[in-house]
Formats: C-alpha cells, sequence, structure tokens
C-alpha cells in the first residue's frame, strides 16, 4: 500500500521540519569535564534529579558510560560528543 501522492508530500514536509529544527537548536553543553547537571537543568527548566536520572538513562541505553561525553542542546537533544550521533532528548525522558 502506498502513500499517493499527498502522503509522500507530508512525509517529506515532516522530515524538512524535523531536519530544520535540529539545524537550528543551540548548544548548552559540551564540556568534557565537569557536571552538565545545574547548567542543563536550569536552561531546560527540568528538575536536577529528573534531569540527572533522564541524562544517565539515555547514556545507559546508548550504550555509553556515565562519564562519557555528550553535546547537549536547547531542545534536550543529547548527541555523543565523540562521533555526533543522537542518542536520545532529556525531554522524552522526564
Amino acid at each position: 500500500m502506498g502513500y499517493g501522492r499527498a502522503g509522500r508530500g507530508r512525509l517529506q514536509d515532516a522530515a524538512s521540519r524535523s531536519r530544520a529544527l535540529r539545524l537550528s537548536r543551540r548548544i548548552i553543553w559540551d564540556r568534557t569535564r565537569g557536571n552538565p547537571i545545574p547548567h542543563v537543568s536550569q536552561e531546560l527548566g527540568i528538575d536536577p534529579y529528573v534531569c540527572s536520572d533522564a541524562l544517565h538513562t539515555i547514556k545507559q541505553s546508548a550504550g555509553l558510560r556515565p562519564d562519557d561525553d555528550v553535546v547537549i542542546y536547547d531542545n534536550g537533544d543529547v548527541t555523543v560528543k565523540l562521533n555526533g550521533d543522537e542518542i536520545g532528548n532529556l525531554y522524552d525522558e522526564h
């Protein structure tokens, strides 16, 4: 069963919007040392304990260690600093 022209257009529009949102996001944490939780939780308006649990869950699900470096964006996205792989979103976990 196909999507037809209208369905394909909607899928392409959604993909374009998603791509645009990823390109417009701003990095709020990319340091290799230190605890990101105080800064990130304040920036995102998430309770520090909830933010910490969410980040640990995301890292564990991706097979990372707690001390592996990640980049965190203002939309809650989390990527692996080493290779840029997107591994989760803090808002999805809390």
